[in-house]
């Protein structure tokens, strides 16, 4: 019999119990609560939980323990329309489904509590670490001598000592790209040989992102040098507004020159992998400083990836002629 005429006798298609709704969303819950937790965990790299992440990762906990506490509930649920007479298999999925959140939450829990307590034991040592240091330079102040003009400019000396030591490894790890022979592919005459460009590409941009992200971050850096070195409210606010001053001149372009580096990085990256997976079908021409593909076809599915590494060094030469123009301006 049709659907039409069913129903003219009376007959309604069976809609799913709430309980079994319940339960499926149950099981589902773990799902996005462990997808928010790994795609943060991805974005931290080895970075770790620095200036301006912890309140994200608090964000991000609070979010994933509520999901999996919702599908405890939503278990619970299930269990007790169940009692009532639901479909099959409705209680195992429901038990399952709290087990499962249950897995999320506690770790959840564990993970904020020991956070709360890693924050709190590195503020007691930064503040003991503080006050010992003043203490030596008050001990050793001459005649007339400000502690906090003294401190300020040891606040000063650690944060050009940070952001130092970040350039030097960047320059290290960037010789490899700025040097010719390092982009010259007709020195390449084995599979190792790519696999070891292609890891020091990876260093370039693990440098570069965290160069990149000191930029972006230089003002809660230095704030956090100076209530590091106890410098008072009122002198942090007059040294915050003079950083700003000068890191602002070219910040934006500075950005935009790190975030060009990166780009490049990644497209030469690509390159190369793209190179590895089709080794053996392909050599390089001295004459024409171009690569031969065999069988030709290969030729245009190479040729976007080239396109785009081409198209980002010359981005990043465009943005180091802005930088250099800008720093040229009063």
């Amino acid at each position: 019999m049709e659907k039409a005429q069913l129903e003219d006798l009376g007959w309604k298609p069976r809609r799913k119990s709430s309980s079994v709704r319940a339960a499926k969303w149950s099981l589902l819950c773990p799902l996005p609560a462990l997808v928010i937790l790994i795609a943060f965990v991805l974005t931290l790299g080895d970075r770790g939980i620095i200036h301006g992440r912890i309140l994200q990762f608090y964000i991000v906990l609070a979010l994933s323990f509520l999901i999996s506490s919702a599908g405890i509930v939503l278990g619970l649920k299930a269990l007790r329309g169940n009692q009532t007479g639901g479909g099959r298999g409705i209680r195992t999925r429901a038990i399952l489904g709290m087990l499962f959140n249950l897995c999320v939450a506690l770790p959840v829990v564990i993970a904020t509590v020991a956070t709360i307590r890693g924050v709190a034991e590195m503020a007691a040592v930064r503040e003991l670490a503080a006050e010992q240091e003043a203490a030596r330079f008050r001990a050793h102040l001459r005649p007339g001598e400000n502690l906090e003009k003294v401190l300020i400019a040891y606040a000063d000396k650690a944060f050009v000592e940070r952001s130092m030591e970040l350039l030097k490894q960047y320059r290290a790890a960037s010789g490899f790209l700025t040097n010719a022979a390092g982009l010259d592919l007709g020195l390449v005459h084995s599979v190792e040989e790519l696999q070891r460009r292609e890891a020091l590409v990876q260093e370039y941009l693990e440098a570069g992102g965290k160069l990149q992200q000191f930029v972006r971050e230089g003002h809660l850096l230095y704030e956090e040098e100076l209530e590091q070195h106890k410098i008072s409210a009122t002198a942090r606010a007059v040294c915050l507004r003079e950083f700003d001053r000068r890191a602002n001149k070219n910040r934006e372009e500075v950005i935009k020159l790190r975030q060009a580096e990166l780009d490049f990085g990644k497209a030469e990256l690509a390159a190369l992998r793209w190179l590895e997976n089709h080794w053996g079908k392909w050599d390089y021409v001295p004459a024409t400083k171009n690569l031969r593909f065999h069988p030709e076809k290969l030729q245009k599915e190479f040729e976007p990836v080239g396109a785009n590494a081409r198209k980002a060094a010359l981005e990043l030469v465009r943005e180091e002629n802005r930088l250099r123009l800008r720093e040229t301006l009063p």
